[in-house]
């Protein structure tokens, strides 16, 4: 245990713990990525397949009815 404890071991345990607290970090977005891209290839395909699909609005102005 007092090995751990010396200054010169102990900075190279808080980089290697640093390094892979980053590592994680990267493979986590690495994941969101490649889930986002997947998301949007399904997206672009219905979109293909129903042309009624689209991404246009269409705004109708109603009055309010008397009643």
């Amino acid at each position: 245990m007092q090995v751990v404890l010396d200054a010169g071991v102990a900075i190279y345990i808080a980089m290697s713990v640093a390094l892979v607290v980053w590592l994680g970090v990267f493979v986590y977005l690495l994941r969101i990525d490649a889930e986002a891209k997947e998301l949007k290839r399904l997206v672009l395909a219905a979109r293909l397949q129903s042309p009624t699909l689209s991404s246009e609005v269409q705004v109708e102005y109603r009055t309010p009815s008397a009643n």
